[in-house]
């Protein structure tokens, strides 16, 4: 290769939370391109990620910048958008040309557009009417494209590792703009389920889309093996189950009375404790988790206030040396099944229903377990009472069970399936 080769990398990885930020790292160290642009919304973190990360690393970073996109009300009145909600039900579609008009930096993104050979955009689960529809998270998703529309610009060629794509739902129309404007594209989809069938609603040719496992599934052994930034005292801890939560707070409050009794029990019947992995700061996991940590005995909260985020290496520590998983976020999953340690994960909703959780939890579990026989309802529910009782009363049943998939030669054989077809893939971005 090149020794100039330069890779450009949009996405977001700027978010605190862990899957967001720990994909673009794990990207990065099996591209093994040291030339990288960083194209973020949040400049300040991203930047805190590649120091830690990729000081070896020739790192450029900018940050993309929107004006401000005013909502109408219902008397045409122009008001500034709230931070949290959603957009009004037709709220007009931006097309291209209106996402360029509103870069404040396009100039300089341009710049650092012309200067790479390839843009990588990196995995995720953004490409959806949530993130669209969000008045938190719509315009952090038109920073992310920006830099795919500069770059189509130039003619450069556009990689997509493992992403998500869907529910589409009222945002088609502006997928269908964004997706059909960009050329010379591959489109990874992280799941076998139903991703491809969004992108090939909207009209995008089956040659021009992939499979890979998830940016997360297989972790570089040179993050791994990098020192812990928070090292936790596992024989004070003794056995334990790992435990992700992000419920709003005052949901978990009202199942005060279970949790105890969960914890209780499961301390006296199997002698376990459990370590709670908060993903982000805030409603994201620590608020949860220090709540918990006040009321629950054999408790341990990994406090992300020691390092600003939750460590790849870290989490990969603690969940590789749980008995069990229990968690709601889909990368907790993820890493547990690419480790192979028994896990639980409550579903929750989005948009109301259920839909973007199970495309991608499931699509997980189909191709990990790709030729062995197996339940999806062993590894997700969607009651979270329901589901202390079930762990609490079934404990070394779900454990047995679920050793049984994880120590069949298929579950290995899948694994390195996987990671030959995520080399493979990656070889058209090296």
């Amino acid at each position: 290769m090149n020794n100039n080769y330069r890779v450009g990398i949009t996405g977001p990885m700027s978010e605190i939370n862990f899957g967001d930020y720990a994909m673009v790292i794990n990207n990065i160290f099996d591209i093994g391109v040291r030339d990288i642009t960083i194209f973020s919304y949040n400049k300040g973190f991203s930047d805190k990620i590649m120091e830690d990360y990729c000081g070896d690393f020739n790192v450029s970073s900018v940050e993309v910048k929107l004006a401000e996109n005013n909502i109408k009300d219902f008397n045409n009145d122009v008001k500034e958008s709230p931070k949290v909600g959603f957009l009004p039900f037709n709220f007009p579609t931006e097309t291209p040309i209106d996402i360029l008009y509103r870069t404040e930096n396009l100039d300089e993104i341009r710049s650092y557009i012309k200067n790479i050979d390839i843009l990588v955009v990196n995995g995720g689960g953004y490409f959806n009417h949530l993130w669209n529809n969000s008045l938190w998270r719509s315009d952090m998703l038109k920073k992310i494209i920006v830099p795919m529309i500069v770059a189509n610009q130039f003619k450069k060629k556009i990689v997509f590792t493992g992403n998500g794509f869907g529910p589409f739902d009222q945002s088609e129309e502006f997928f269908n703009y964004i997706f059909n404007y960009l050329n010379n594209t591959t489109f990874a989809v992280r799941d076998r389920m139903y991703s491809k069938g969004y992108l090939n609603k909207i009209g995008i040719k089956e040659e021009n889309i992939e499979f890979i496992p998830d940016d997360l599934y297989i972790i570089n052994e040179k993050i791994i093996n990098l020192p812990k930034k928070n090292e936790m005292d596992f024989s004070k801890v003794g056995k334990y189950i790992a435990v992700e939560l992000y419920y709003p707070l005052e949901e978990i409050k009202s199942y005060l009375p279970e949790l105890k009794k969960f914890s209780e029990n499961m301390y006296k019947k199997y002698g376990l404790s459990i370590i709670f992995i908060p993903f982000d700061f805030q409603r994201g996991g620590m608020w949860q988790g220090e709540f918990l940590s006040e009321n629950l005995e054999n408790f341990y909260f990994y406090d992300l206030n020691k390092s600003g985020y939750m460590p790849i290496q870290d989490l990969h520590q603690i969940i590789n040396n749980a008995e069990m998983v229990m968690c709601t976020r889909y990368h907790a999953l993820v890493l547990a099944v690419g480790s192979g340690i028994p896990v639980i994960n409550m579903i929750k909703k989005v948009c109301d229903d259920h839909r973007y959780y199970f495309n991608k939890n499931f699509g997980l579990l189909e191709y990990a377990f790709e030729g062995l026989e197996f339940n999806e309802m062993d590894f997700l529910k969607i009651n979270f009472l329901d589901t202390l009782k079930y762990v609490e009363e079934n404990f070394n049943e779900i454990i047995e069970k679920q050793k049984e998939l994880y120590e069949n030669d298929q579950y290995i054989k899948n694994k390195e399936n996987l990671k030959s077809i995520r080399n493979e893939y990656f070889k058209k971005i090296k």
